[in-house]
Parts: C-alpha cells; structure tokens; sequence
C-alpha cells in the first residue's frame, strides 16, 4: 500500500511539472497558436536544469543547441561593446521563454545568458524540436512564420535606435512592459520595474540617471507614480504622445 501511494504521488507531482510546462509554452507567442496536443509533445521532450545566482548558462558563440523556459529566477541577455563595457539586451523573466533562434537556425548565441539570480530552467534541446518537426508539417509552418516576425521585432528595435531619443524610446518600453505583463487598476497600470532602472538604462543604451531623470519629470507631471521596483502608468496617452512626436519630427 506504501509504495502504491508513493508511486501515485510521484506520477500526480510529474503531470503538475508536465501541466505547468505546456502551460509555460502555450503562454508564449513562440507555441501559443499551436494545437493543445502539439503543445503537449514538445513540452514532454523537455528537461530540467538549475545554475546558481551569477552563473552563465551560455556565452556568446556557444553552440545554439536548446530553447529555455525560466520556471523560476531571472536571467540577463547582453553583449560586449567594442569599449570592454556591457550592453544589456534584454531580462528574462519567470514563466518567459528564451533562445528561441536556436530552434530555428543551430547557429551559435548572439549574446550571453547570465542568471541574475537562481534559476529552474525548462531546457528543449534542438535534436528533439528537429525530429518533431519532421513529423509535423504544421509545426514547420509556425516556424517559419515565426521567423518572420522576429526580423520584424529586430527591425523595430533599429528603428527606435535611429529616430527615438531616450524619453521616447523609455515611454515606449513602459507601454510594452503594460501590455505584456501590466496589472490594470482603477487609478493605471502598475508595471513592475525587472529590469531595475540600470538594467532598463543599458536596454535603451543610456544611464540609469537618465532613466530616473525622465521618470520624476513624468512623475512631476502626474503621468506616473513611482514607488520601490514599480511605475504606475497614470496616463498612457501622453507616453504614446511622446513616442508620436518623436517620430513625427
């Protein structure tokens, strides 16, 4: 009767894992128009790993050999610049997905993937994802579609290198972070700042100064509230108008 008990809790544990990482990848925009089932099969090829605060799970050039999903932690994507410092792409949260290219393409990392603290990581290795596609034709089809729109988001972000200064380029990561991850209440939206304003300075490629400088004017101006890790977005309309003037100058 033990060991039928124990069988039964360990098999109840394991469809929880499998449950939260079909969920995890359902979530993404990388699987989200995928049928249930497909979902479900990718998520079984599935394992786990876990690096400790500070530890890098990649560098730059590395083999592109797996897609990762952070189950729980937070993970730093940057670069080297020409003049030894660090540009900081981008912060991955929990319950988000990462390294998507490498399913795509096997070619090898663009950046580094730094734990900025302790992570659980669902990691798909590419092999399995290639076997699989070779059995669904629908599944080579989303990819290819996907791989679309990652050019679209790359030529997005040139974009705003370009003709975007800082506040506005600031005004629409805020919007982004909304309506990605943004919690709606009767006075705005709260967003919540990971990455911390330094984080968010070397993402737009500008100081942490300037960050807060832009924030307390906007706050000055009762666009915004701001209070320890978050910004309540009070009024998006002027942000947006912000982003509108820029790009009409």
């Amino acid at each position: 009767m033990a060991i039928h008990l124990g069988s039964t809790a360990f098999e109840q544990k394991d469809s929880h894992m499998q449950n939260n990482r079909s969920a995890l990848l359902a979530s993404h925009y990388m699987f989200k128009d995928l049928p249930p089932e497909l979902i479900d099969r990718i998520a079984r090829l599935s394992v786990t790993k876990k690096i400790r605060a500070g530890e890098t799970l990649f560098f730059k050039n590395d083999d592109g050999d797996a897609l990762y999903g952070i189950l729980d932690g937070r993970i730093r994507i940057s670069t080297g610049t020409a003049g030894g410092q660090e540009l900081v792409l981008n912060i991955i949260e929990k319950d988000e997905i990462f390294g998507e290219i490498a399913l795509l393409d096997g070619k090898p990392r663009t950046a580094d993937a730094i734990a900025i603290i302790g992570c659980e990581l669902m990691v798909i290795h590419r092999r399995d994802v290639r076997q699989l596609i070779e059995q669904e034709t629908a599944l080579a089809i989303h990819f290819l579609e996907l791989a679309g729109e990652r050019l679209r988001w790359l030529s997005d972000r040139i974009e705003d290198a370009a003709f975007l200064d800082v506040a506005a380029r600031l005004a629409k990561q805020l919007l982004h972070m909304a309506e990605i991850s943004g919690e709606q209440t009767p006075e705005g939206i709260i967003v919540k700042l990971q990455p911390s304003q330094a984080e968010l300075g070397q993402m737009l490629g500008t100081s942490r100064i300037s960050i807060s400088k832009h924030l307390r004017r906007w706050r000055d101006r009762d666009w915004v509230t701001l209070k320890r890790g978050t910004v309540l977005i009070k009024d998006r309309e002027s942000l947006q108008n912000i982003i509108e003037a820029r790009l009409d100058t």
